[in-house]
């Protein structure tokens, strides 16, 4: 599951415009720390921390 997160991500990332190759990576890094976040706060039966870490990605997607 993880690798198919970090797969679309990356290609959402290569869709965007405003990312040039550094700024791609930079970015591809923060989000795979965020699932890592999400994926122990999962494993740990801590949802409301998990719960916050989504809210925090949704809002960085819309964000743009």
């Amino acid at each position: 599951m993880h690798a198919k997160l970090v797969r679309a991500a990356g290609d959402w990332l290569e869709r965007q415009p405003c990312f040039s190759a550094g700024a791609a990576q930079a970015g591809m890094k923060a989000l795979i720390g965020q699932l890592d976040k999400l994926k122990a706060a999962l494993e740990a039966g801590k949802n409301d921390e998990a719960a916050e870490i989504l809210k925090s990605l949704k809002q960085s997607q819309e964000d743009g």
